[in-house]
C-alpha cells in the first residue's frame, strides 16, 4: 500500500507541464483500460464488447506513447491533447458501441477535474460544449429527463473546474511566494546563498565569478551601530545591483560578503573589468570611508562551479592579505582585471 500511495502521489503532484502531462496520460490510459476490461460485461457477448475492447486498448496505447513527447519544453496549452483525446474516444465509443456508451459518462467529470487542476481559470468553460455533445452521443437520445440531467451535469462540470482552477492558482501563488522568500535575503532583497548555488550550477566556460567583501566591517558596526551597519549593507547591495548588466547576478553570500556571477559576452572579460570600475567609482561617492576588496575567478569548462567560487574566494583572501581595498584575480583570470578595476596590488 505504501508503494501504491507513493505512485499515486507522484502522478497527481502537478508542478509543471511534464507533471500535468503525466496526470493526463494516466487518466487517458485508465479510461482506455477500464473500457477495454468492462465493455464485455456491460455489452454481453455482442459485437459492441469487441469494439469497446479494441478502442480501449488503442486509447491506452496512445496514452502510453505520449510518454516520449518533450512535455518539459511545451507550454501548458498543449495539454489540451489529453482531454480532447478522452472526449473523442468517448464519442467514438458511443457511436460504435451504443449499448455500452452511457456506462462511461463519469469520465467526462474526470476530464473537467483534470482541466481544473492543470488549466487556467475558465478553461473548463471552453470544454463545456464539446463535453455536452459527447454526453448526448453516449446517452444515444435526448429527452426531457436527459436534458435536465445534462443541465445538472454541466453545472457540476463548470463549478468543479472553476473551483479546482482557483484553488490550484492560489496554491501556485503561495508556493512561488514561499520559494521567493526562501531564496531572497531579507535585509538586502538580493538572492541569497541558496539562489546563488542554483545559478552557479549553470556556469559556462568564460563566465566570471567575483567575491566582494566590505573591509573592516566589524569596525563599521562598532562605530556606527548595527542599524548603520545594516544600512551600509543595503547601500552596498543597491550599488552592486546598479553596476551590473541585466544578465548578471548579484547575491548576498553571507555577512558582508557578496558574490557576482557575470556571464561573459566577450572573449576578453571586459564585463568584469567594467563592473569593478563602476563599483569603485560609485561606492567611493556614497561611502568614501568604507572600502571593499574583491577576488575574481574565470570559470573553465569542465570544472566544478564550486571550484570557481573557491578560487575567487582565495583571490579575495589574497587581496585582504595585501592590504585590502583592491581587486585580485585568480591565475586563470589575470587578463580580466587591469587598470579598469583600479587594482592597487
Amino acid at each position: 500500500m505504501q508503494w501504491l500511495r507513493q505512485r499515486v502521489e507522484a502522478v497527481v503532484d502537478v508542478r509543471g507541464t511534464s507533471d500535468a502531462a503525466r496526470l493526463g496520460r494516466w487518466l487517458l490510459a485508465l479510461q482506455g483500460l477500464l473500457v477495454a476490461a468492462t465493455g464485455w460485461w456491460v455489452a454481453g457477448a455482442d459485437r459492441a464488447s469487441l469494439s469497446s475492447a479494441v478502442l480501449g486498448v488503442l486509447t491506452a496505447g496512445c496514452a502510453t506513447a505520449t510518454t516520449w513527447l518533450p512535455w518539459d519544453r511545451w507550454r501548458t496549452r498543449m495539454l489540451v491533447v489529453y482531454p480532447a483525446a478522452g472526449l473523442v474516444m468517448l464519442a467514438v465509443l458511443g457511436t460504435v458501441a451504443p449499448s455500452v456508451g452511457s456506462a462511461y459518462t463519469g469520465f467526462l467529470t474526470l476530464w473537467f477535474m483534470y482541466v481544473g487542476l492543470v488549466g487556467r481559470v475558465h478553461a473548463g468553460l471552453l470544454l463545456m460544449l464539446p463535453a455536452a455533445g459527447v454526453w448526448v452521443v453516449l446517452q444515444g437520445s435526448l429527452g426531457p429527463e436527459k436534458i435536465v440531467r445534462l443541465a445538472l451535469a454541466g453545472l457540476v462540470w463548470g463549478v468543479l473546474a472553476e473551483v479546482l482552477a482557483l484553488a490550484t492558482s492560489a496554491s501556485k501563488v503561495r508556493t512561488e511566494g514561499l520559494a521567493h522568500q526562501a531564496e531572497t535575503d531579507p535585509l538586502t532583497g538580493l538572492p541569497n546563498r541558496r539562489a546563488l548555488e542554483a545559478s552557479m550550477s549553470r556556469l559556462s566556460g568564460g563566465d566570471v565569478v567575483v567575491v566582494v567583501d566590505l573591509d573592516h566591517f566589524k569596525q563599521v558596526n562598532d562605530g556606527g551601530g548595527h542599524a548603520f551597519g545594516d544600512q551600509v549593507l543595503v547601500d552596498f547591495a543597491q550599488t552592486l545591483s546598479g553596476c551590473v548588466r541585466g544578465s548578471d547576478l548579484v547575491a548576498r553570500y553571507g555577512g558582508e560578503e557578496f558574490v557576482l556571477v557575470l556571464p561573459q559576452v566577450s572573449s576578453h572579460g571586459l564585463g568584469a573589468a567594467s563592473v569593478m570600475a563602476r563599483l569603485r567609482g560609485q561606492w567611493s561617492l556614497l561611502h568614501p570611508d568604507i572600502t571593499w576588496s574583491a577576488g575574481v575567478s574565470c570559470h573553465e569548462q569542465g570544472n566544478e562551479p564550486r571550484t570557481t567560487l573557491r578560487e575567487a574566494d582565495r583571490a579575495l583572501y589574497r587581496a585582504k592579505a595585501a592590504g585590502r581595498d583592491r581587486v585580485v584575480a585568480a591565475s586563470e583570470a589575470r587578463e580580466l582585471v587591469g587598470v579598469a578595476t583600479a587594482d592597487r596590488g
